[in-house]
């Protein structure tokens, strides 16, 4: 990921730009003397684009202010980590670098940017990748902004030709408004030993230096234990916008089991792959050896003699459950010996100790969770690791429920040691990865320990240290 492309308000200067380009090629288009990259698309087409852009940028609106009083207050997350929300943008995102790998390499530098460094080491805390000559520099307030006429110009002097990247932007976009690709309904059950390891990562496909080091940890604890039985399952999220490219270079190159390897791989999208449509999700990374044991479907189950964990796709459906996701987990939990134990992985999550947002998740999982058998669930989408207490949902009873999406994002930590969170918030991993004023939260995982009936949970951070388990998990309130 590149360091400016993760700046809001630059994005937003960017979208800009990138309307003044299309405005100006949509006007020229009988006239252009030379070939351009936009001549397949009509000029309706370009107009349209351009439109939805600048619907885009309205959308997200302005970066959040700092007050000049809190000028030893950190910026905005945005100014540093900047994942939006937003199909269009996390697209742009996506072909900007494509287009810059492709035409323009040598506009990128890769050495790492000395603000935000852990005090002592060589990993940054954000990305080591920056445009060259595209400064974006602390000032009061410590927001962090750039000359702008570098951009809002239209010149874009630090991409020669960004008519590539807005036709890459065209193609992905109307290829996802199209359809996203063929839902499967078509699960597997992968049946594992009674003393497995499964270890689970949230939202790790962003490539990013923290990210990889979170991956040579899964590697040590593979090679821990060799007698037992490996999973690996990762809970969905490839950034920018699961393109075939970050398929490759984010999710598939860097992760953990090396190919031939015979530990279980296991991957659920999350809303960033479906972004560009769920295609590459399908045709690349369910396509890769390593994952044929899905079958080519986005959800699956993983089951012992006294455990199953049903993975399910809440991202299909932006948080909810498409196809017969939800009749299948209910048929499995009633149909299963009545001492069977269930826990249930998914990228959104239940509930959250930070926000409340409402979605279709919360009322289709109901029949799930009136079986009164869902004994633990584990989720990602929020970029932070939490633990609930046990407790009930509407009524029904959940005995262990954890957020583990801090495998590849960085956040800002929000409390601090001694605060509390509502209930049923139990814990939160609060320690900080560097020593600036930006409180950037540790990366890590989740191990999950079986033996037999017991499900032992530990907690992994990206430098190794166990720093929190929960021992014999799901017992009912």
């Amino acid at each position: 990921m590149i360091e400016q492309f993760l700046n809001r308000d630059f994005m937003l200067a960017v979208t800009e730009g990138a309307r003044t380009v299309l405005n100006k090629e949509t006007s020229a288009h009988q006239r252009r003397g030379k070939k351009s990259p936009l001549d397949d698309y009509s000029t309706a087409d370009l107009h349209e684009l351009e439109e939805a852009l600048g619907q885009a940028a309205a959308e997200l609106g302005a970066p959040e202010p700092v007050p000049a009083a809190a000028a030893d207050a950190p910026p905005p997350r945005e100014d540093h980590i900047f994942l939006p929300h937003n199909q269009l943008m996390a697209i742009l995102q996506s072909a900007l670098e494509q287009a810059i790998a492709e035409h323009d390499p040598g506009k990128v530098s890769s050495q790492s940017p000395a603000a935000g460094r852990r005090r002592g080491g060589a990993t940054p805390a954000i990305t080591g990748s920056s445009l060259k000559g595209v400064e974006l520099a602390p000032t009061v307030g410590n927001r962090r902004v750039w000359k702008k006429m570098e951009i809002a110009t239209g010149k874009w002097a630090w991409l020669s030709d960004p008519r590539w990247a807005l036709s890459l932007v065209n193609k992905i976009w109307r290829d996802a408004c199209t359809g996203s690709h063929p839902f499967v309904d078509n699960p597997a059950t992968i049946k594992v030993a009674n003393d497995a390891v499964i270890i689970v990562i949230g939202d790790w496909g962003s490539g990013l230096p923290r990210a990889r080091l979170v991956a040579d940890q899964v590697a040590k604890e593979l090679a821990r234990d060799p007698h037992r039985q490996k999973v690996v399952i990762h809970l969905g999220d490839v950034y920018y916008s699961g393109t075939e490219r970050e398929f490759r270079e984010r999710f598939l190159d860097p992760w953990p089991v090396p190919k031939g390897s015979e530990v279980v791989s296991l991957t659920i999208p999350g809303n960033h792959e479906l972004y560009s449509g769920g295609f590459a999700y399908f045709d690349v990374g369910l396509t890769d050896p390593r994952f044929a044991r899905q079958q080519g479907c986005s959800y699956f189950a993983v089951e012992t003699d006294h455990w199953q964990f049903l993975g399910l796709d809440t991202a299909y459906q932006d948080a909810g459950l498409f196809g017969g996701q939800t009749g299948w987990a209910r048929d499995r939990i009633v149909n299963a010996p009545p001492d069977m134990r269930t826990c249930l992985l998914s990228h959104h999550q239940l509930f959250s100790a930070h926000e409340n947002k409402n979605h279709p998740l919360r009322t289709q999982i109901e029949p799930v969770l009136a079986t009164e058998r869902v004994d633990a669930w584990l989720w990602g989408h929020e970029h932070r690791c939490i633990q609930y207490s046990p407790t009930t949902y509407n009524g029904h009873r959940l005995g262990f429920a954890s957020c583990i999406g801090h495998g590849g994002v960085p956040e800002y930590l929000v409390m601090k040691e001694g605060q509390t969170a509502p209930a049923p918030w139990e814990y939160e991993y609060l320690k900080r990865f560097s020593t600036g004023l930006e409180p950037w939260g540790m990366f890590g995982f989740a191990v999950l320990d079986l033996h037999d009936e017991r499900l032992d949970v530990r907690y992994v951070d990206e430098a190794g240290h166990e720093h929190h388990r929960v021992d014999q998990v799901g017992v009912a309130p």
